[in-house]
């Protein structure tokens, strides 16, 4: 598809549901399923199972919320069987909320579930029945700037995704001609190092006339070597691009006043400038 061929906006895709009780007795790695569902604009949610199935390639925001009440429970989101957020709730006497968020890049008939933690046992009640506290399941397509509870017209809608749609191809575009850049310079380091190791090997060929050849001989060869030399003299210039990102592989616990977190997951770091023992990072 070319830059300027327009596209169809794509269907607004949503979904809220909720327990419809109290919900206890959970065990570990117990899938939850939330039998009230609000809004479903696909039918996309199975609220027997607890799996949304997506309906439309995007970047999707998924966000979970627990009451617990007398209780102590760990809760994951994950995509395909792999975990890719938590969120923890410990109440000793009164209801305490806590909120997971996640932003995905999802593609059609991927699974999206919440269950209890494998490795943990849930204590107490979740907390669900017709007061405010409902806990309730969101997802969003976060292409539309979509928030739940907010009410937008067609309009706006369609302004908000084009602007983004346009932010969007800007940055693949920007990202694709460094992408060809680079690779063009690498191309290009390569294709000199075979020049210098000929221009290596013609210097020792001259290193050995030096030795049976007359003044004007090696004249005529120096000269070939340095229009030579002059003919593939290129300058090159190194895309200035740094990131890096990090995260914790395990759960950190008996953290004190003052303590630097060294993230020992590198997941990128483009000039090698994190030190994930000390939990620093050089400015290059």
């Amino acid at each position: 598809m070319s830059a300027t061929e327009k596209r169809s906006i794509p269907t607004t895709v949503a979904f809220h549901a909720c327990f419809s009780h109290y919900a206890g007795n959970l065990g570990r790695a117990h899938e939850l399923g939330y039998d009230y569902v609000f809004v479903d604009t696909h039918a996309a949610y199975d609220k027997f199972s607890g799996t949304f199935r997506v309906p439309s390639e995007g970047v999707y925001a998924f966000t979970w919320t627990t009451f617990t009440y007398y209780g102590d429970i760990v809760l994951e989101l994950l995509v395909n069987g792999v975990v890719k957020g938590r969120s923890h709730s410990a109440s000793t006497g009164d209801v305490i909320s806590s909120t997971g968020f996640v932003i995905i890049s999802a593609a059609v008939n991927d699974v999206v579930m919440v269950r209890t933690h494998p490795n943990f046992d849930p204590r107490g009640v979740i907390r669900s029945d017709g007061s405010p506290t409902k806990w309730s399941f969101h997802r969003v397509l976060l292409f539309f700037f979509y928030f739940l509870g907010t009410a937008l017209t067609e309009e706006p809608w369609r302004k908000e995704l084009l602007e983004l749609k346009e932010v969007v191809k800007q940055q693949t575009r920007r990202l694709q001609d460094n992408h060809n850049q680079l690779q063009n310079q690498l191309n290009l380091i390569a294709k000199l190092t075979d020049e210098k190791i000929k221009l290596e090997s013609r210097i020792l060929t001259l290193e050995r006339l030096v030795l049976d050849q007359n003044e004007s001989t090696i004249d005529k060869h120096i000269l070939s070597l340095a229009k030579w030399q002059e003919k593939t003299h290129v300058e090159i210039s190194v895309p200035s691009t740094v990131a890096f990102h990090v995260c914790f592989s395990n759960n950190v616990e008996n953290l004190g006043r003052v303590h630097e977190l060294a993230y020992d997951q590198v997941l990128e770091d483009t000039h090698a400038a994190y030190d994930k023992f000390s939990g620093t990072y050089r400015v290059v």
